[in-house]
């Protein structure tokens, strides 16, 4: 690589360096554009709602599911400590992958 080509390179890498990942980006836009932002909150990512948030804030669901144990949860209805998620994820495949993967780096 040349050196102005190299330097473009750097520029073009400290410039996104503190830039979400397009699957990042694409997980938050699902959570806000979504139903989940109707009732939850995500401090961690700095998404708050005004008034009392009906279901709880996520900003800790890696800690408690993995990929497979929230796909049961939000898409399949199944339950846990004897409740069910109140609406199942109507999304695309995608939507679901780019949200799931955003709510699950949070810990």
């Amino acid at each position: 690589m040349a050196p102005a080509d190299m330097a473009k390179a750097e520029v073009v890498q400290l410039a996104t360096a503190n830039t979400p990942s397009a699957a990042e980006a694409g997980g938050r836009n699902v959570f806000v554009s979504g139903a989940c932002s109707a009732c939850h909150t995500v401090k961690a990512a700095g998404l708050t709602r005004e008034g009392p948030a009906v279901g709880p804030d996520l900003s800790q669901t890696g800690k408690r599911f993995d990929r497979g144990g929230l796909d049961a949860w939000v898409r399949k209805g199944a339950a846990r400590n004897g409740k069910v998620h109140a609406f199942r994820f109507a999304g695309t495949e995608a939507d679901w992958l780019a949200l799931s993967r955003w709510l699950l780096q949070w810990k």
